[in-house]
């Protein structure tokens, strides 16, 4: 399994469009593999067989198939086609798009949540999202940047009404939230090292008490929690992109302790700090 690393076309809206001919020995057929890409492949004409997880699909002419962000897939050969295929990082979109602030506390709300799939060959509506992209990436008239970012909108609006993102908006109170600001910035610039609820409190103005009910009345959760799950991403970053021992990674990113490190690691991502590096690092041969 391979997780792959796309450079975009457009990589301002973290965008890719490409068409390709698929043959039997075409050198764009790989093993299974993930992204942090949310992927459709449009079939022009001939059929090829997609993989998702254990499940096979066969695709034929005017069929479009929806996949996921970080979804294991396979495309493989059946007869020769022509394809389109768009990938798009969605994370990597709303990171660009919206303040750090914001981007985090919603990537935390959203990391409580499921996530559903959905895998499709006849949507319509998906299919009319999938053309407008087309028209702008293949045509590229005046401003055809502006439009794939309103196309972009549509299908994140397309992916909150079909279950594929959640909407944390849903889940935490935006109005108590902005009361929270000050506190947020303050966690965020200092998770990488050990803090308390007493300094937060004292740091922000605000009473210790005070501020963890806030935070639960706005998010649902728990400073703790939170300032965790901000310690566990910056982990996780190094775990697949350096040769930190896990040692050094686990103390950069604030935790007081390796049991503790481990043990948080374990219950979020449900492996071992060392099993998620030997599965998922990009230097994986």
């Amino acid at each position: 399994m391979e997780k792959e690393k796309i450079s975009f076309k457009i990589p301002r809206l973290f965008f890719n469009f490409k068409q390709m001919t698929i043959k039997k020995d075409s050198q764009f057929l790989r093993g299974i593999h993930f992204h942090n890409a949310v992927e459709l492949v449009k079939i022009n004409s001939g059929e090829i067989k997609c993989i998702v997880g254990e499940k096979e699909f066969v695709l034929k002419s005017g069929e479009i198939m929806f996949i996921n962000s970080n979804v294991m897939h396979r495309l493989c050969y059946v007869k020769p086609a022509d394809i389109y295929y768009i990938q798009i990082d969605i994370e990597g979109y709303f990171r660009q798009h919206i303040n750090y602030t914001e981007y985090f506390i919603n990537k935390f709300i959203t990391s409580l949540h499921d996530r559903d799939y959905f895998l499709s060959k006849d949507e319509k509506e998906l299919s009319e999202i999938f053309e407008k992209f087309l028209d702008e990436s293949v045509n590229q008239k005046a401003n055809f940047e502006a439009y794939i970012k309103a196309y972009i909108q549509l299908l994140i609006a397309f992916m909150y009404r079909n279950k594929l993102l959640t909407d944390p908006e849903s889940y935490y109170d935006t109005e108590k939230l902005k009361g929270l600001k000050t506190v947020l910035e303050f966690i965020e610039d200092n998770y990488t090292r050990e803090i308390s609820l007493e300094e937060i409190s004292k740091a922000t103005g605000t009473d210790k008490y005070r501020l963890c009910r806030q935070f639960k009345a706005a998010t649902g959760s728990t400073v703790v929690s939170y300032i965790n799950f901000l310690r566990l991403s910056n982990a996780s970053n190094q775990l697949l992109n350096t040769d930190k021992t896990i040692g050094e990674i686990s103390f950069d990113s604030g935790f007081s302790t390796i049991q503790y490190f481990n043990k948080t690691f374990k219950n979020f991502y449900n492996c071992t700090p060392k099993a998620y590096r030997k599965q998922f690092s990009k230097k994986q041969k």
